[in-house]
């Protein structure tokens, strides 16, 4: 088979095919269910960290990779928080809330007071480094659209649109946009393992001392 009938259309085929006979390395969605949060969230920054690799890596012009990898990274924000938000309101309320919405500048500012309040006197600068890098996200794309899409809908009757990432810088470091977002992730999974023990070390005094 040449090349370019490897590129070419077959009749019958599918996108989302079972694995054949021997493949070892394939998708199994019910085995991750009972992490699924997890690697959504997990799932959306490997993504993005391996674009940016291939964008160091490839022939081709970074321009072409920045766009999904800022889309992946923002996403992973998005699910952080919301991921972040649910288990603080678990441990300080006694039930998980559901976040909705899009807006990452909303969503840091309904999980900050949830750490302050777990966190007492504990030294902000990392939060408040953290809080800068949501916000540039978010005044970059507030609507979570401009990384997807080359222009972006201000105003509908009549349709009136803007080119899309007119906030953004116009020159962008990829390596410095990983190596910041794997810092972020590094507060993210932190937070998130420090509720976590206070969370099990809470089930494990009612378990203890009954209802």
């Amino acid at each position: 088979m040449s090349d370019d009938d490897q590129r070419w259309p077959y009749a019958g085929m599918k996108a989302f095919a079972p694995p054949q006979s021997g493949e070892r390395k394939f998708v199994d969605l019910d085995w991750g269910k009972p992490y699924l949060t997890s690697y959504y969230v997990t799932g959306f920054k490997l993504a993005a960290d391996a674009t940016v690799d291939a964008a160091t890596e490839a022939v081709g012009h970074p321009d072409w990779y920045f766009y999904p990898a800022a889309f992946l990274y923002r996403h992973y924000i998005e699910l952080s928080l919301k991921r972040l938000i649910s288990h603080a309101t678990m441990l300080i309320d006694g039930k998980a809330a559901q976040p909705h919405g899009h807006t990452l500048l909303e969503l840091w500012k309904q999980l900050r007071p949830y750490l302050q309040q777990l966190a007492g006197n504990a030294n902000p600068e990392p939060a408040d480094s953290v809080e800068g890098v949501v916000r540039e996200f978010h005044e970059i794309d507030k609507s979570g659209q401009e990384f997807r899409y080359e222009t972006t809908i201000i105003k509908r009757k009549p349709i009136e649109t803007k080119e899309s990432l007119d906030k953004a810088p116009r020159r962008i470091d990829l390596k410095h946009l990983k190596e910041t977002m794997d810092r972020v992730d590094g507060f993210f999974d932190g937070c998130y393992g420090w509720i976590d023990h206070m969370l099990e070390t809470d089930r494990d005094m009612r378990r203890s001392w009954g209802p």
